[in-house]
């Protein structure tokens, strides 16, 4: 399998070794295939096929996309594409150093690159998107070979177009896992063990790491998923110190305390009284 580097799509005159450095981008037009397995060593691929059809073998799965696609590869990914059918192919292929790539979407969303790439590798481009993309290729054919910088800069502005429509695609995304989560977390608020979960449980059944749940909690509840299960907790203890003959120790045990004694202290840090002294003053 080959390796490939950024530095092969760069050039190699001496006279432009200093401006080299400082490049993050490059960019071929091409038409034809591409059939040997290869990985790509320290930059991401972003591929928009402009005619035709073409086959994308990545990680040993097979995809076929048709005009007006755009596909992308990672570091980790390994891939070959081959033309479909006889009708002629065109795409566009823009290379991002990784580095440079991970750090601008880290700092458009904390969870946007790790989303690109666990997730699907292709998505549809809008015409008008692509035709600016062509556009800005146009204005980077024209310029010269030493004039680096400048077509560096021409395909950044080609690469976010790509990456506008990728984190848009995110955002409608991200939405819709939203609403599922909380169609999820309603379902379960609901359920008599809800009472007894942990954080460990709350995770596997949204499906969410500790930390992304973390972030989902504090942005919709301003609660941490801890607090946030102690809240329910406690509300139901207090409604059954009120309003039942239920022992302390069984109200403890029905919101998930195996030890009273822990129970004792936690509702006396969160309300400044005992679960005893709770019920005395408002035993109904």
């Amino acid at each position: 399998m080959d390796l490939i580097s950024f530095k092969r799509f760069l050039p190699n005159e001496n006279n432009v070794a200093e401006q080299i450095q400082n490049l993050n981008f490059a960019y071929h037009v091409l038409n034809y295939d591409f059939p040997e397995l290869h990985t790509h060593v320290d930059y991401w691929e972003f591929t928009i096929l402009t005619e035709g059809t073409i086959i994308n073998v990545i990680n040993g799965e097979t995809q076929v996309y048709k005009k007006g696609t755009l596909f992308f590869l990672t570091d980790k990914d390994c891939h070959y594409t081959k033309k479909k059918g006889t009708e002629p192919i065109r795409y566009i292929n823009l290379m991002v150093k990784k580095d440079f790539l991970e750090n601008y979407l880290n700092a458009i969303s904390p969870d946007f690159c790790q989303t690109l790439k666990n997730g699907g590798r292709s998505f549809p481009l809008h015409d008008s998107v692509i035709y600016n993309i062509e556009n800005a290729i146009h204005k980077a054919n024209l310029l010269s070979q030493s004039e680096l910088k400048a077509r560096n800069d021409l395909i950044f502005s080609a690469v976010m177009l790509v990456i506008q429509s990728l984190f848009s695609a995110h955002v409608r995304q991200t939405a819709e896992i939203q609403k599922d989560w909380q169609i999820k977390l309603d379902s379960l608020l609901a359920q008599s063990n809800f009472l007894t979960m942990t954080t460990f449980d709350l995770c596997k059944e949204l499906n969410y790491s500790k930390a992304q749940l973390n972030r989902i909690f504090k942005k919709n509840f301003n609660l941490s998923p801890h607090e946030f299960l102690q809240k329910h907790k406690f509300r139901y203890a207090q409604n059954l110190l009120s309003f039942s003959d239920m022992k302390i120790i069984e109200i403890a045990t029905k919101v998930g305390f195996k030890n009273i004694s822990q129970f004792n202290v936690i509702f006396k840090r969160k309300f400044g009284l005992t679960p005893g002294q709770y019920r005395k003053i408002h035993k109904k």
